[in-house]
C-alpha cells in the first residue's frame, strides 16, 4: 500500500523499536498514535 501511495515502501524497523507502543495503540484504538507511529516508518 505505501508503494501504491507513492512511497518507496515500509520499515518495519522503525515500529518494532515502538512495538510495545503499537500494541498499545491497536488495543485503545488510539488513531493519533498508530498514525504516527506508521507515517514514521514510510520511506520518502
Amino acid at each position: 500500500m505505501a508503494i501504491q501511495a507513492g512511497y518507496n515502501g515500509f520499515d518495519w524497523k522503525v515500529v518494532e523499536k515502538r512495538f510495545d507502543e503499537y500494541i498499545s495503540a491497536i488495543q485503545q484504538l488510539n488513531l493519533t498514535l498508530m498514525t504516527d507511529l506508521l507515517r514514521g516508518a514510510l520511506l520518502e
